[in-house]
């Protein structure tokens, strides 16, 4: 009987808080994916004066891709998700700094409009800061969770 219980290990029970983030983690990321496509390719077939580098939307479909992957893992509740996640995350923090700046200097640039009582590029501003935000905050929980994976 104590040979049977060796050999069969009970998988992890998985907290709601993970089910809850992995799956807006891969919906995000789907949603994100989808978004990136469409910028990859108008990028590519449109005529477009705004100055953004290609390279920005095929990376972000690579590290949405890898956050799907992840967040798969550690629905399973493998810690390897989290080590696979974090990195990606943080990632896409750097790369939504990226965008929010390349933004702000084509707001700055071609975007004038007198009649507004703010700059226009305040709204890139607090976009990119609560994609920065967010991004912290999902590391920040998943690795709260950790001790609970195997």
């Amino acid at each position: 009987m104590d040979a049977s219980k060796d050999t069969f290990q009970e998988k992890p029970i998985r907290p709601a808080l993970i089910t809850v983030m992995c799956i807006l983690t891969i919906v995000g990321s789907s949603i994100g994916i989808v978004l990136d496509m469409i910028s990859f390719f108008s990028l590519q077939v449109g005529n477009v004066d705004i100055p953004y580098p290609i390279w920005l939307p095929g990376l972000g479909i690579a590290f949405g891709a890898g956050k799907i992957v992840a967040a798969v893992f550690m629905l399973n509740m493998k810690k390897l998700g989290f080590y696979i996640y974090a990195p990606l995350e943080a990632g896409v923090a750097c790369l939504s700094m990226v965008s929010g700046k390349i933004q702000m200097e084509y707001m700055d640039v071609s975007f004038v409009n007198q009649t507004l009582p703010f700059d226009p590029s305040i709204i890139s501003m607090v976009t990119t800061g609560m994609w920065v935000i967010l991004s912290i905050a999902f590391i920040i929980l998943y690795g709260s969770q950790l001790s609970k994976m195997e």
